[in-house]
């Protein structure tokens, strides 16, 4: 099985977010994971829209966790950025 390059930016930007219990712009994320701004805010949309994480705006605006890091798995992450991906629920 091969991941596709998102899912891996996807895990890195949930990782940040556990590290850095604050509002964390797309300019710092993509300072600190070398990962393009205009990536990782596309990325950080399919997140949100997983309910992962939650958008700020504003001046001080960015990202931060959606729910408690305990309750994110790989396997969240994994079905929202890898398209056809088939885990049987065993």
């Amino acid at each position: 099985m091969r991941l596709n390059v998102s899912t891996c930016y996807g895990l890195q930007i949930i990782l940040y977010l556990t590290r850095n219990k604050k509002v964390v712009s797309s300019t710092e994320l993509s300072a600190n994971l070398s990962i393009s701004q205009r990536y990782i805010i596309q990325i950080a949309g399919k997140l949100r829209d997983g309910c992962l994480i939650v958008t700020h705006a504003g001046m001080c605006g960015g990202y931060t966790l959606g729910k408690d890091a305990s309750d994110i798995s790989v396997y969240d992450v994994f079905s929202l950025l890898e398209e056809g991906l088939l885990i049987p629920e065993c």
